[in-house]
């Protein structure tokens, strides 16, 4: 299974638009399964604007993400929960979470699994989409 990203899928709507809603075309051109360029162009059209007293749509924005501050902060609350209810866990559970818990931090810092592992300092940029409303006068 392909994971796009959203710069990748704006991409593609764009040159659907411009091969004039020819898929076939726009997925030789772009290497993408015609099926998800269907699937991604009856998601756009659902969320077009509709006229009528307000209109609603999706649109792109730019968010920044501290991964190494986000981690970190997930890693002390687990610790928080795990801590919460150590007193009434048995030895093996306190130790399944444990080993759970340091193998999902180093998976996630050291990038194994798949994982991103994040820079000492790094803020990424994605794009993600909110839904904007517009009151028609």
């Amino acid at each position: 299974m392909n994971v796009y990203t959203d710069a990748q899928r704006i991409e593609a709507l764009a040159a659907l638009e411009a091969n004039a809603g020819n898929v076939k075309r726009t997925s030789r051109e772009t290497g993408i399964p015609r099926q998800t360029l269907t699937t991604w162009r009856d998601m756009a059209v659902a969320y077009a604007p509709r006229p009528g007293p307000t209109t609603s749509a999706l649109v792109p924005v730019t968010v920044k993400t501290d991964w190494e501050a986000l981690s970190a902060a997930v890693v002390r609350e687990a610790a928080a929960q795990v801590r919460a209810k150590l007193p009434s866990m048995s030895g093996r559970d306190a130790a399944i979470a444990y080993g759970i818990a340091a193998d999902k931090y180093l998976a996630f810092s050291q990038g194994r699994r798949g994982s991103r592992g994040a820079e000492a300092g790094e803020v990424v940029e994605s794009v993600t989409f909110e839904r904007r409303t517009k009151v028609l006068t």
